[in-house]
């Protein structure tokens, strides 16, 4: 007959092990992904001012996975998503109001288990005020 200590024993080391297996797991599973900044970066215009509230966006190239942000006023933007390891990504902006160009418009990467934090900036090219005024055109009959 079983004495009741040893009964206690044996269930907390059951207990333990099936923690430490269930943590081993959650390690292994996190170890395919990454997690805080992942990338960041600025956007200006041709005077180097930061342009806010441009519309950032991070995305898989197959687009099952994307994630938004928008600049702020230092025309700065981040993202902390989690990211799969040896997945391809897309980092872009989309046109801006009262801007005619964006170089470049998007990046794209491929991310690596431990990769530092990916900086991509962008510059937009103001719109001129001579390409707002209608032009004397020749008068073709």
């Amino acid at each position: 007959m079983l004495h009741k200590a040893h009964v206690r024993r044996g269930w907390y080391a059951a207990c333990i092990g099936t923690f430490a297996a269930a943590w081993f797991a959650v390690l292994a599973t996190w170890s395919v992904f990454a997690a805080g900044v992942v990338v960041q970066g600025y956007v200006t215009n041709q005077d180097t001012t930061a342009v806010s509230g441009v519309f950032v966006e991070l995305h898989t190239t197959d687009r099952n996975f994307s994630a938004q942000t928008v600049t702020d006023s230092s025309g700065h933007y981040s993202f902390s998503d989690t990211l799969v390891t040896a997945a391809n990504y897309v980092v872009e902006i989309s046109p801006v109001h009262r801007y005619i160009r964006i170089e470049p418009s998007s990046n794209i990467f491929t991310y690596l288990h431990n990769d530092p934090v990916r900086l991509y900036s962008f510059h937009v090219t103001e719109l001129s005020n001579s390409l707002l005024i209608p032009r004397n055109l020749p008068n073709v009959d």
